[in-house]
């Protein structure tokens, strides 16, 4: 009998009774690394699976889901609005549409998502930006959500097209303005 869940655990299983929110896997989601051969069927390494091999990768998965973004989202704007232009997330149920795309001035994007929708993060976004005239850029986690700024050469706050990665729902950090 398997441990694993019946849902992908990236997804969660909001219908659940009580609902399941989104999270990364497990070794028990994975089964639990926890496989012994069979002492009298000993595997043939060249044709066979060892219970070794598949403790390996149920112990690997794991941990590179624990460094794997949640959400990747390329912004870029068409006559000053900000737009989903693409988006890769490890949950099969996520959209662009799940995501509210904020413009609070120049050089000012959010985005944000509801509570529950990606599992618990623990590092703060990272943005890198697609336009060579724009310096710098900034992201930072606000409340379900993240901020991204950027400013030119000058220090001016400017539109940019921009792909950020989201490690999951970090709290909120206090910015200075």
């Amino acid at each position: 009998m398997s441990n694993a869940p019946a849902f992908l655990v990236f997804d969660g299983s909001p219908s659940a009774s009580p609902p399941v929110v989104p999270r990364r896997p497990s070794p028990e989601d994975v089964g639990g690394a926890h496989l012994q051969n069979d002492p009298a069927a000993e595997p043939v390494p060249e044709t066979m699976i060892a219970a070794e091999d598949m403790n390996q990768v149920e112990m690997i998965v794991p941990r590179l889901a624990a460094v794997s973004y949640a959400v990747k989202i390329s912004v870029n704007f068409t006559a000053g609005a900000p737009v989903i232009t693409g988006i890769a997330c490890l949950g099969s149920t996520l959209t662009a549409a799940d995501f509210t795309v904020g413009d609070d001035g120049d050089g000012n994007t959010t985005i944000e998502w509801a509570a529950d929708a990606l599992p618990l993060g623990l590092c703060q976004p990272l943005v890198t930006g697609n336009n060579p005239i724009v310096l710098m850029w900034a992201a930072y986690s606000i409340a379900h959500g993240v901020c991204i700024r950027s400013w030119a050469a000058d220090d001016t706050p400017t539109d940019c097209p921009f792909t950020v990665l989201i490690d999951g729902d970090v709290p909120a950090i206090d910015v200075p303005s």
